[in-house]
């Protein structure tokens, strides 16, 4: 896949506010590998920075201050985004207000389907899209308090095109904290990625969907029905839900914010803490 100088961007990072259900949607470009490797740094932080720290009790911080930040399932923390250019090593800061025992779930793009993504141990690598020409992959891991505020990942190609999203979910369970992911379906050219239902076994889990698009930088995606736009990078954005009954969710539908490309598309749901 080539770019022109245009579509080439430098380092932009920022943190938006989100709520909770959770699904993966990629636009792009065949296959990429992923690995999982013990990094510098341990524990899937490293570099200089404070450590995470023991889980605060009543904390009151911005990012925690939702209108669903009383449920009994999870809820929406922040997210926190990164976009190299020919980087081959990959630095993303926590979220805002993310701290030990929350849930974060990384996803990562390259435009160069040879690249081999490396994961820091005490990652889960859950899923990857082998695209057209480039790919993407997700991963999850629960915080530890000796995590750092700032987290490492790498890729064996540079490309031209690097995206990196990390977003936290507090009130998931620790040891278990995914009840279910629906099968990944992958699609051709298209601007509509639909992901089938997944079965909820439990009240107040969410359900989260993580859409990706390789030209949709800086562009606005179109929300699935129900669920709510936890950022909207273009790129990759996180859409969430929260199911107060358990039972079939039913397929979510996620529109691009610009072109055909070739894309994929998971759906996942977070459990509670006693589900």
């Amino acid at each position: 896949m080539t770019r022109s100088a245009s579509h080439r961007r430098g380092l932009h990072r920022y943190t938006l506010r989100a709520s909770v259900l959770v699904g993966i949607a990629v636009a792009a470009g065949c296959s990429f590998l992923v690995d999982v490797d013990t990094l510098t740094g341990g524990g899937g932080g490293g570099g200089a920075g404070d450590a995470m720290g023991p889980p605060k009790d009543g904390d009151s911080s911005d990012s925690d201050r939702s209108s669903d930040s009383g449920s009994a399932g999870p809820v929406f923390v922040n997210i926190s985004t990164a976009m190299p250019v020919n980087a081959v090593n990959f630095d993303i800061d926590a979220p805002v207000g993310a701290q030990a025992d929350d849930l974060l779930i990384a996803v990562i793009y390259v435009d160069k389907a040879e690249s081999k993504i490396t994961f820091p141990a005490g990652w889960q690598v859950q899923d990857y899209f082998p695209l057209c020409g480039s790919a993407a992959v997700w991963a999850y891991r629960v915080i530890l308090p000796t995590d750092e505020r700032v987290y490492h990942f790498a890729a064996t190609v540079a490309s031209s095109l690097e995206a990196l999203v990390l977003v936290a979910y507090r009130g998931v369970h620790k040891l278990a904290p995914l009840d279910g992911v629906a099968q990944r379906t992958s699609f051709g050219m298209t601007r509509i990625y639909t992901s089938p239902g997944i079965e909820s076994r439990a009240p107040n889990e969410m359900l989260v969907m993580l859409a990706i698009n390789d030209g949709g930088e800086n562009a606005t995606w179109v929300t699935p029905d129900g669920m709510i736009a936890r950022n909207n990078f273009g790129i990759i954005s996180v859409f969430d839900e929260m199911r107060p009954t358990a039972g079939p969710t039913g397929p979510r539908s996620a529109i691009a914010p610009s072109g055909t490309y070739c894309g994929a598309a998971d759906l996942l749901l977070l459990r509670p803490p006693t589900g």
